[in-house]
């Protein structure tokens, strides 16, 4: 039986979830991408003083989201109403935010697949040195920021958050996560 997939992928920053969710969305029918970068630009973008705001920030909880949350989620939620399947490309570095979006893929009958990529800080480290990616995404002042800002509350994922879990440590797990993912989306895609 057909059935609408969420592929999640949480993991620090530089760790290639943006990149992997590029290369899934080639097999992936019917899909969005919701990109918490692109999120973020825009609200860094159009709605600065509101997205920077020290008050604000320091109120947010996933209790209490700011909009960077607020608004991928709403589109979130739409597209699964409407028979999409998603590709996140940031689930969350919060368990409880991921909880919470595995619990809106449950109320469309969606499977949820989540992707931890688990690199170690010498490969984040030496990416974010050589990045060229706009900083315009950050509420930090560089992704060296970022990433120190992560080590600090980062959750790690588990199999328990997740229909489907994988996690990627290194390239050999990429390269054996991308196959089985692509044959889990075949399956589930194809109409019995």
């Amino acid at each position: 039986m057909k059935q609408n997939i969420v592929v999640a992928m949480c993991g620090k920053t530089h760790s290639g979830k943006t990149t992997f969710g590029n290369g899934i969305s080639k097999v992936l029918p019917k899909h969005v991408i919701i990109d918490h970068d692109v999120v973020a630009e825009f609200l860094n973008t159009e709605f600065h003083a509101l997205h920077n705001d020290p008050e604000v920030l320091a109120t947010r909880t996933p209790s209490n989201p700011d909009l960077r949350l607020l608004i991928p989620q709403l589109i979130y939620d739409y597209s699964l109403k409407n028979g999409y399947n998603v590709i996140l490309t940031a689930s969350h570095s919060r368990r409880e935010i991921r909880r919470q979006q595995r619990e809106i893929s449950q109320k469309y009958n969606a499977v949820f697949v989540l992707i931890f990529f688990n690199l170690p800080n010498e490969i984040l480290e030496k990416r974010v040195k050589e990045s060229v990616r706009s900083t315009n995404v950050l509420t930090t002042k560089s992704f060296g920021d970022e990433l120190n800002r992560q080590q600090g509350f980062f959750e790690d994922a588990s199999v328990e958050e997740a229909d489907y879990f994988f996690e990627i440590k290194n390239d050999e797990d990429l390269v054996s996560v991308e196959r089985q993912l692509k044959s889990l989306i075949k399956t589930l895609s194809s109409p019995i």
